[in-house]
């Protein structure tokens, strides 16, 4: 591959090869190295000196973030619903205990007995 990369303790260092989920890199000092990708690209442990590239990842952090806010807004919309749901559920069994109770007759049925004591 041949990019020149620079690892936050390693060093400076070229890219000898991209799979999947590793990245090998041949560090000037410390020989060769395995590292996850892109995990250590987005913990920020290894940037590309190709300025194209290092913007091409920037665009990416942006569009990272971007994803991250709108998740946050989602979660907080569907707190939103949700307590939205549950007053509506509460107002509408108080309006239907209320009206069950004004029916004629809906109190004796409701109300508990009453027991007297025998000394």
């Amino acid at each position: 591959m041949g990019l020149p990369v620079r690892h936050k303790t390693f060093g400076a260092g070229i890219v000898e090869d991209v799979e999947k989920t590793r990245i090998i890199i041949e560090f000037e000092t410390k020989g060769q190295k395995t590292l996850q990708h892109p995990r250590s690209i987005i913990d920020g442990l290894l940037q590309f000196e190709d300025a194209a590239i290092k913007d091409r990842f920037g665009q990416n952090d942006r569009i990272r973030k971007e994803i991250d806010e709108l998740k946050g807004q989602r979660k907080k919309a569907e707190e939103e619903i949700y307590q939205q749901n549950t007053e509506s559920l509460i107002n509408q069994s108080s309006r239907e205990l209320s009206q069950t109770q004004a029916k004629p007759g809906a109190q004796e049925r409701i109300q508990p007995k009453q027991y007297m004591k025998r000394d």
